[in-house]
Parts: structure tokens; C-alpha cells; sequence
């Protein structure tokens, strides 16, 4: 799905990492940072970004189907892991979960109080030799 991507980067999409640092604008630590412009022609803003991740998530979640499997990367990821247990758009502007490659999180709505839960969060065991 689309909307599980991970951030766009516009001009920077491919380019080599010296590219992109010479020319990255990092968001402040306090202050406006949904809509930072990170200096990169193109690039969706946090903001935008989080929104075109919950709007995926309203999908996911109007589907009827029991049990289903959203493959990201870890900054999408954190953003489906905060609609699920509904964090509004504006407190996404300092969250950030670590997640590795390859890493499940288990996320489950209980069948009595139609809870939300964060089951497991990153779990690499799977991957151990």
C-alpha cells in the first residue's frame, strides 16, 4: 500500500548520503517541527507524511478482515503503531519508536473492551542464528 512507504525525500530520492547531509536541514528541538522544511526540494514534511500514514491505517482498519500484516520501514512504522493506539497527528512531532529491520510488532484490539494494544514492540528474536 502507498501510504506505507517511507517518507519522501523529493530531490533527494537516490542521491549519495554526503548529497543529502550537505544540504539537510535538521528540525529544531522545540518549536515547529511538523512543518520543518528539511531544505530538500520536494520532500514531504512530517506532517505530511504522518497524515498519508494514518490515512493508510484508516484503510487497514476499516477492513473486516481478523488478523492483518502491514510490512514498513521504521518511520512509517512508528506512525502506524501511534494511530493504532490513537495518538493525535500533533503530539507525532517528537515520537519516535526504534525499530529494526526486520523487527515485528504484535498489535491487538481485545474482543471485550475493544482496547488497542501494543502486544510486542520489535521483536527480532526470528532472527538470530
Amino acid at each position: 500500500m502507498f501510504e506505507f512507504r517511507e517518507k519522501s525525500y523529493g530531490v533527494g530520492e537516490g542521491q549519495a548520503d554526503s548529497w543529502f547531509r550537505e544540504r539537510f536541514v535538521p528540525p529544531p528541538a522545540h518549536g515547529e517541527r511538523m512543518d520543518h522544511d528539511e531544505g530538500i526540494e520536494g520532500a514531504e514534511t512530517k506532517r505530511q507524511w504522518v497524515r498519508r500514514v494514518y490515512a493508510g491505517m484508516e484503510v487497514v482498519l476499516q477492513d473486516p478482515a481478523p488478523q492483518k500484516v502491514i510490512v514498513t520501514h521504521g518511520g512509517s512504522a512508528t506512525f502506524v503503531i501511534a494511530r493504532w493506539i490513537g495518538m493525535p497527528v500533533t503530539a507525532l512531532d517528537v515520537v519516535s519508536f526504534h525499530l529494526d529491520p526486520g523487527g515485528i510488532t504484535h498489535l491487538r484490539e481485545d474482543d471485550y473492551f475493544h482496547n488497542h494494544a501494543v502486544v510486542s514492540l520489535n521483536e527480532t528474536s526470528h532472527l538470530e542464528a
